[in-house]
């Protein structure tokens, strides 16, 4: 969970942003997405 929290702030290291892009099917766009509840997403 920390590690989403600090990909969505863009506080990871380039190979672990790669590494949860790669987990979660991401493209780099979506990192503002991932814990928002906004149902409009």
């Amino acid at each position: 969970m920390e590690a989403l929290m600090r990909y969505e702030q863009n506080r990871l290291p380039r190979s672990m942003r790669l590494w949860v892009e790669q987990l979660l099917e991401l493209s780099p766009q979506d990192s503002h997405q991932l814990l928002s509840h906004d149902p409009d997403y």
